[in-house]
């Protein structure tokens, strides 16, 4: 599965939820293993042919992965996207709920940062 497969709403999702790395090895959250046999890597003697032997799946660039409730997913799985579809329609649902949440922990944020005492840099005086 790769970015120009999905549709416009999962690459979004993907990009939102994107952990912004990559490496040449990757289990997902549902188990598969992926990996990239790229000689630029470091790989073990015979950790190559292992994965193949596990019928691990080979990429051909770097092995990236999405973040979302606490699990990690290689992002050319698709066993994500079902949960992301229904995360999208959770957060298209209660759009307006959503940002007059935002709105509030803003204002809650900002209150208890209104309130916190002001520490000096090392090098300023004290007020």
């Amino acid at each position: 599965m790769r970015w120009d497969s999905l549709s416009p709403r999962l690459q979004n999702f993907e990009q939102a939820f994107s952990s912004h790395g990559g490496g040449c090895r990757r289990t997902c959250e549902c188990g598969k293993e992926f990996y990239n046999p790229d000689r630029g890597y470091t790989w073990g003697d015979g950790e190559i042919e292992e994965l193949e032997k596990a019928k691990a799946i080979e990429l051909p660039h770097t092995v990236t992965t999405i973040s979302c409730e606490g699990r990690e997913y290689v992002s050319d799985c698709d066993c994500w996207h079902e949960r992301a579809e229904n995360i999208m329609n959770w957060m298209d649902s209660h759009g307006q709920k959503i940002a007059e949440w935002f709105r509030l922990e803003k204002e809650r944020k900002q209150k208890e940062a209104d309130q916190s005492p002001v520490i000096p840099k090392p090098h300023e005086p004290e007020h």
